[in-house]
Order: C-alpha cells, then sequence, then structure tokens
C-alpha cells in the first residue's frame, strides 16, 4: 500500500510555516536571527570593533542614553551589523573603522529603516544580555559572603 500522494496549493501558506518553524527552532537553542539570517555572537571582537565604531560615530556612552530609547538606535545598528557579518568580512575591515560605521549606517538603513527600528532595539538589548550571561565574574573574597563568580543571582 503506497503513501498517499498530498498536494497543497498553499505554497504560501507552506513558506510561513517554515519560516516560522525556523524561528522556533532557533529561540529554543537560543540562537537570535534578524531578518530570517542567524546572527554570529556578540564575541569579545565584535565587542572591540563595537566600542571603537561608537567612539569613531561620537556617539553617547549607554549609561547616558539608557534614560531615551531612541538614543540607542544608532548603538542597535552597530550591534545588528556586527553580529550579521561573518567574521572574514569583518576581519578585512576592522583598522577601518569609518568605513565600519558607514557599512553598518547603510545597512541599517536598508535592513531597520524606520519601521523596524523598536524591533532593532528590542534584539540588540537581548544580544548584550546574552553576552552578559557568559562573561565572566570574579568570585568575592574569602570572607566577605555573598554568592560566587558566575552566580544566577548576579
Amino acid at each position: 500500500m503506497s503513501e498517499p500522494n498530498i498536494i497543497d496549493d498553499d505554497v504560501e501558506g507552506l513558506a510561513i510555516e517554515a519560516a516560522a518553524e525556523v524561528e522556533r527552532k532557533a529561540a529554543a537553542f537560543g540562537v537570535l536571527a534578524w531578518q530570517g539570517v542567524a546572527l554570529e555572537e556578540f564575541s569579545f571582537s565584535r565587542e572591540l570593533m563595537y566600542h571603537t565604531m561608537t567612539a569613531v560615530a561620537g556617539l553617547a556612552p549607554m549609561r547616558v542614553i539608557a534614560k531615551g530609547p531612541q538614543g540607542f538606535l544608532a548603538h542597535a545598528v552597530f550591534i545588528l551589523w556586527l553580529c550579521r557579518t561573518k567574521g572574514e568580512a569583518l576581519e578585512a575591515m576592522r583598522h577601518d573603522a569609518r568605513g565600519m560605521v558607514a557599512a553598518a549606517e547603510s545597512w541599517g538603513a536598508v535592513h531597520i529603516g524606520s519601521n523596524l527600528q523598536t524591533e532593532a532595539m528590542d534584539l540588540a538589548v537581548d544580544i548584550l544580555r546574552q553576552a552578559e550571561k557568559t562573561r565572566a565574574v570574579h568570585a568575592p573574597r574569602s570572607g566577605s559572603g555573598g554568592d560566587s563568580g558566575n552566580s544566577p543571582g548576579l
């Protein structure tokens, strides 16, 4: 007995379901994505490039922009661009901070624009939180009490 051949005319619906399944799997494994493309981790190297880019662009520090959400948009563009760009391409641009800023801003204009700003800022915060989870924390000195380093309570 052969399997029935099911024909589904809803190609668009199937594509939407397939994309949703990819998003579900990515969420289950903690992989962040932007517009269906998995992002690289916000590694130490990418973080260094981010700080260089923010300095060259003259962006206000995070402690200043935390008071107003729109100030974070430029930071979010840099973070997403750095995590979306493959390592080889970043290495080629490593010593051209102005070129990285220009490339990130051009990318942001096309892939974020004015309609995805909130989503971009939310994802950038998620990236920073994920990176913070893996950051080593020193254990307190003996006799000072408290939790050991990297405890969930920190």
